[in-house]
């Protein structure tokens, strides 16, 4: 018997220090990349519509206020443009100021992503903490290695929008979950206050992120009330905030200029609906065929067994709640075949998406593991245990997404060779060279998206002196003009 403990440590312990150093190489990377993003498409004209440079607090204020107005008036509801505009990094020590807001961001998320865990799995679990390191790694795993998601990590106009929004929904997540487990009314006050705020910060993002959070907190606050039998005010304020910031960018008259004019078509809310089937049949065979997602469900499965007589849960409440939230990321989707009038969804929304469904199936997993760990015979748990081990391992090693298709890996392998950081001082060595050319015409040769940087976003103009990103590029810099002397940018 004390054998067998000592086995149990020394295996916990092994399995521990594995999932930790495999989280913190993730995140370590995207961090590391992360502070070598540039300047790129949006950041400048949002920069040149906004029309501050070197300005005092105040007047910032002011502008990127009135700049809000104008996004919300004639391009989309999303005011969290307000913060694209304050900190934009183009109106005073940009790359210092880039470098170090995209760390933060990098830094911001990924803190968000863990503490949501933590909370989720103390909560229920008080014990193991093997396997809490172990989920962890596995919500984080198709978050940085089946896309390097350019548009959230290295794009500053993007983590304004996307993967900040998506941090302030995690941290509201958490505050709700600790107010509806404590007794303590100076928590339960504090909780409150910072779910409300997260609430309206998270709304300020794309609408896909505000209607996908509104649901889920809805869930959230069902499976307390089945818990708990209680009605938790505190909860339902939570609710209304954020749906109230939410239905303010819904009515942006912005979002519907925008879709007639970018997308050259008519409201078509049954498009819209063929069009959400589409994109999330491309975006489900995309997730679980080309790549091992289902393996990594496995895992979850097989903690939920293992964990499952330890688990504090009303079952029939989390099976219930666990259901109806595989159905949420339509909500996800929706909003971007309706708003871009496309059955397909950009790199940033796929983000939205995949951070969803990490959470989301991770736990129907994990949910279908209790099952079966509460209601079969300690025989069966075994052989079932057993099995399902032996799939996720060998699927993980030896399926067609292996090791070798990991982004971090290829991002990794780009640092180390210094492809990155090449890239990023010859565009910082040529963006600085523009203050001995203010007033001319200048061309440049940069390519839209080079071959070798497939898993970075990089700075570019295109060959028309007149579109929106090339004037942001000459005003920014005081140029007459600016346009790539390439055909089409390629």
């Amino acid at each position: 018997m004390v054998m067998n403990e000592k086995y149990k440590k020394i295996v916990s312990s092994v399995v521990s220090i594995m999932a930790i150093l495999g989280t913190l190489i993730m995140v370590g990377t995207v961090v590391w990349a992360s502070a070598y993003t540039v300047p790129i498409s949006d950041d400048f004209w949002h920069a040149k519509y906004t029309g501050i440079k070197q300005v005092g607090l105040w007047e910032r204020i002011v502008a990127s206020w009135k700049y809000v107005v104008y996004n919300y008036i004639n391009h989309q509801g999303a005011y969290s443009i307000f913060f694209c505009s304050f900190f934009n990094p183009l109106t005073t020590n940009l790359f210092l100021n880039l470098r170090v807001f995209m760390i933060i961001n990098a830094l911001n998320y990924f803190a968000s992503v863990i503490l949501l865990v933590v909370v989720l799995y103390r909560s229920a679990i008080k014990e193991n903490r093997a396997l809490m390191y172990v989920i962890l790694f596995c919500v984080i795993f198709p978050i940085t290695q089946y896309d390097a998601f350019q548009e959230t990590f290295y794009w500053f106009t993007g983590c304004t929008n996307y993967s900040f929004p998506i941090a302030f929904a995690n941290y509201l997540f958490v505050a709700l979950i600790l107010l509806n487990r404590s007794d303590n009314k100076k928590l339960i006050s504090i909780m409150t206050v910072i779910a409300c705020i997260c609430g309206f910060l998270l709304e300020g993002g794309v609408l896909s992120i505000g209607g996908t959070m509104c649901a889920l907190i809805f869930i959230v606050i069902v499976y307390f009330r089945i818990k708990t039998g209680k009605f938790n005010w505190q909860s339902w304020l939570i609710f209304g905030v954020t749906l109230f910031f939410g239905i303010i960018n819904l009515l942006s008259p912005g979002n519907y200029v925008r879709r007639e004019t970018e997308t050259s078509g008519a409201l078509d809310f049954f498009k819209s609906v063929l069009d959400t089937g589409v994109a999330m049949g491309n975006s489900y065979r995309w997730i679980f065929v080309r790549t091992n997602y289902i393996y990594i469900l496995m895992v979850f499965l097989i903690c939920g067994i293992i964990l499952a007589k330890k688990v504090d849960i009303h079952e029939k409440g989390y099976i219930i709640c666990t259901a109806i939230s595989a159905f949420v990321p339509i909500l996800t989707i929706f909003p971007v075949c309706f708003g871009y009038n496309v059955p397909w969804m950009p790199n940033r929304c796929v983000f939205i998406m995949t951070s969803v469904m990490s959470f989301i199936y991770g736990n129907c997993a994990f949910m279908l593991g209790v099952v079966v760990g509460r209601h079969f015979n300690a025989i069966a748990k075994k052989v079932i245990l057993v099995a399902f081990c032996v799939v996720a391992v060998l699927g993980i090693l030896f399926c067609q997404y292996n090791y070798k298709e990991y982004i971090v890996a290829k991002v990794a392998h780009q640092l180390y060779n210094h492809e990155i950081q090449d890239w990023y001082y010859n565009t910082k060595d040529m963006i600085e060279d523009f203050d001995e050319k203010q007033g001319q015409d200048v061309v440049v040769d940069v390519p839209t998206d080079p071959n070798a940087l497939r898993n970075y976003y990089c700075f570019f103009v295109l060959n028309e002196e007149d579109n929106l990103v090339n004037q942001g590029v000459a005003w920014a810099f005081n140029l007459k003009s600016i346009r790539s002397s390439r055909e089409n940018g390629e």
